[in-house]
């Protein structure tokens, strides 16, 4: 399994405009969000978080939970990858109806 740690790395949003895949991308996370393994990518945060906090009190877990976040990327990304291939298919198929109109 490949690992993304940026929403312009996804190869369904290569070559894509920045403001449009961002577009997508955050059409595609809110869909995500029902899918459990969107949600577990962010227990590394909540544990890195829970960590920091027991080592360091609040600056602590304001440190560990940024290290956790930072974990948790690539994970999130995998998990709303086949949102954000439907979200571009239907993004394609409005552009093609538009044009055949």
């Amino acid at each position: 399994m490949t690992y993304y740690w940026s929403v312009y790395k996804l190869p369904e949003l290569a070559g894509m405009d920045k403001r449009e895949a961002i577009k997508i991308w955050r059409v595609a996370a809110m869909r995500a969000m029902g899918d459990p393994m969107y949600w577990l990518a962010f227990m590394p945060a909540g544990a890195c978080g829970g960590i920091g906090a027991w080592i360091g009190g609040s600056v602590g877990a304001g440190i560990g939970g940024g290290i956790g976040a930072i974990l948790s990327l690539p994970f999130m990304f995998n998990a709303a990858r086949p949102h954000v291939a439907a979200v571009v298919s239907e993004r394609q198929n409005e552009t093609t109806i538009g044009e055949s109109d």
